[in-house]
C-alpha cells in the first residue's frame, strides 16, 4: 500500500513539472513573436495595430472572463435612461471586432441592462430615439458599470387650434418638399413621425454620431460609422393632422435643432366635404370597397374612406383638388381625376360587384390546418377555422396571390383565380405541395 502511494505522488510531481515547462515555453514564444513584430523592417502597420490593442484595457482571462456584463445608463443629470437597445461587441487581441451572440439586450426602466460577456474587450453601442453615448462604453465582466449618455439635439414645438389651445394627439410627419424628393436621402432626425403629448408638444431628435469606442478604434473602424455616409435633407415639410382639422404643414430646417426657438403649428378648420356614390355598372354596391383621395397640390396628403352601401364621405380636407381612386381587394375599380371640396361625385366600377363568395380550404397531407393566417386579395389577417377554412363574400373576379403563414412555419404564396360566375367558388390549398424539396 505504501509503495503504491509513493508511485502516485511521483506521478503528480512529474505532471506538475511538465505543466511548468509548457507554460515557460509558451511565454518565451510570445516574447519572441512580439520582438519579431517590433524589429521587422516592414512591420509599421503591425506595430500600430499592436499599439492600439495595448491601449485597450483587457479584462483578466480568469475563471470569470466569459461572465455576463451589467451596467446602468444615466443621462447628464444622473437620471436613468429608460428604454432603448444595447448592442454588445467583442474585440479579442489579434482578431476582428464581432458582435457577441445574444448581445442585443433591452434597457429596463431603471436604466439597467445585463448581457453576455466574452474573453476579450466588451464594448457597447446604444440605439435610442432621444439619447446617444456621451463617452466610449467599455464593460468589465462581473462589475456593474455606470454608463453616461447625453440627449440628442432636438427640433421641438407645439400644435394649437385657431384659438391657441393645445391639441393633444396630433400626428406629425416629416415629408420631402414636393419636387425635391431623393430616394437616397433620409430625414435628419431619428424618426420621421411624432405625436403631440397631453400639452400639445412634440420633439424630433436629430441623428448624431457618438464618440468612437476603443474596440472600433483598435479594429480601424472609427472612420466607417454609418452616420458619416448618410445623405439627409437640409429642409423638409413638417405636416400635422388631427381629427376635425385639415392637414397643415410648415417648412423646417435640420439646423433648427440647434436653435432655442420652438416651432408652432396652427391647425385650421377643414374645407367642405366631398361625398359620393360607388356602384358597379348595374348599380350594385361593393362589399369591401374603399376610396382614396390624394391632394393634387400636396401628394403627401392622402385620405381614405370606407364605402358603406355604396356611399362614401370625405371630411378634414384642405384647399385645392383631389384625385379619387376606388379599390377593393387590391383591385382598382374606378378613378375620378379631379374633385373639389363641396362636390358630389358618382363613381362607376369597371368590375362586377356581385362576384362569387370565395371559400379557401388549407390542408397539409390531406388534413385541415386551423389557426393559420391568410392575407392577400379579399383576405387581411383572416384565420383558418377548425376546418382549415376562410371565407370572403362577393369577391371581385380577378387573379390574386394569397400568403399563408402560421406559428412555427414559414410563409407560402399561392396564386388563385376567381371567376365571375357561380354563387360560391371553392379553392383548396395544399401546403404539402408548396414545400421546398
Amino acid at each position: 500500500m505504501r509503495k503504491r502511494l509513493l508511485l502516485v505522488l511521483s506521478a503528480l510531481v512529474l505532471f506538475a513539472a511538465a505543466l511548468w515547462m509548457l507554460r515557460d515555453r509558451h511565454e518565451r514564444a510570445a516574447s519572441s513573436t512580439a520582438a519579431d513584430a517590433g524589429s521587422s523592417g516592414d512591420a509599421g502597420p503591425a506595430r500600430e495595430r499592436l499599439g492600439k490593442l495595448a491601449s485597450v484595457e483587457q479584462p483578466r482571462h480568469g475563471p470569470d472572463a466569459e461572465a455576463g456584463v451589467r451596467a446602468r445608463i444615466v443621462d447628464s443629470e444622473g437620471e436613468p435612461v429608460e428604454e432603448g437597445t444595447v448592442i454588445l461587441e467583442c474585440l479579442e487581441q489579434g482578431e476582428e471586432l464581432a458582435p457577441i451572440p445574444g448581445g442585443v439586450v433591452r434597457v429596463e426602466e431603471d436604466g439597467r441592462f445585463v448581457g453576455p460577456g466574452c474573453r476579450g474587450t466588451v464594448c457597447a453601442e446604444l440605439r435610442h430615439v432621444s439619447v446617444v453615448r456621451a463617452e466610449p462604453w467599455v464593460l468589465e465582466p462581473g462589475v456593474e458599470t455606470v454608463l453616461r449618455a447625453r440627449e440628442l439635439a432636438r427640433l421641438e414645438g407645439d400644435v394649437v387650434d385657431p384659438d391657441g389651445a393645445q391639441v393633444a394627439g396630433a400626428r406629425l410627419v416629416l415629408v420631402p418638399v414636393p419636387g425635391e424628393e431623393d430616394p437616397a436621402a433620409l430625414p435628419p432626425f431619428v424618426s420621421k413621425t411624432a405625436t403631440t403629448d397631453a400639452d400639445g408638444k412634440f420633439a424630433f431628435f436629430r441623428i448624431e454620431r457618438p464618440p468612437c469606442n476603443p474596440c472600433r478604434e483598435a479594429a480601424d473602424l472609427c472612420g466607417d460609422d454609418p452616420v458619416d455616409g448618410l445623405l439627409t435633407y437640409d429642409e423638409m415639410l413638417l405636416t400635422a393632422r388631427a381629427p376635425g382639422y385639415r392637414l397643415t404643414e410648415v417648412l423646417v430646417r435640420a439646423g433648427q435643432a440647434d436653435e432655442d426657438e420652438p416651432v408652432r403649428i396652427e391647425l385650421l378648420p377643414p374645407s367642405s366635404r366631398i361625398v359620393g356614390e360607388l356602384v358597379d355598372a348595374a348599380g350594385n354596391p361593393y362589399a369591401r370597397a374603399s376610396v382614396l383621395a390624394r391632394s393634387t397640390a400636396r401628394p403627401h396628403e392622402i385620405h381614405s374612406a370606407r364605402v358603406d352601401g355604396g356611399a362614401f364621405d370625405f371630411g378634414e380636407l384642405g384647399d385645392g383638388t383631389y384625385r379619387l381612386r376606388a379599390v377593393q381587394d387590391g383591385v382598382e375599380l374606378a378613378v375620378v381625376e379631379r374633385a373639389s371640396p363641396g362636390d358630389r361625385v358618382e363613381m362607376r366600377g369597371r368590375h362586377n360587384a356581385t362576384g362569387p363568395d370565395l371559400r379557401v380550404e388549407v390542408v397539409e397531407a390531406g388534413r385541415p390546418v386551423p389557426g393559420l393566417t391568410v392575407d392577400g386579395g379579399p383576405f387581411a389577417g383572416a384565420e383558418t377555422d377548425s376546418r382549415g377554412v376562410v371565407v370572403a363574400r362577393r369577391v371581385v373576379p380577378h387573379q390574386y396571390v394569397l400568403r399563408v403563414r402560421g406559428p412555427g412555419r414559414g410563409a407560402s404564396s399561392h396564386h388563385i383565380s376567381v371567376g365571375g360566375t357561380g354563387a360560391t367558388q371553392e379553392i383548396r390549398i395544399d401546403l404539402s405541395a408548396s414545400r421546398a424539396p
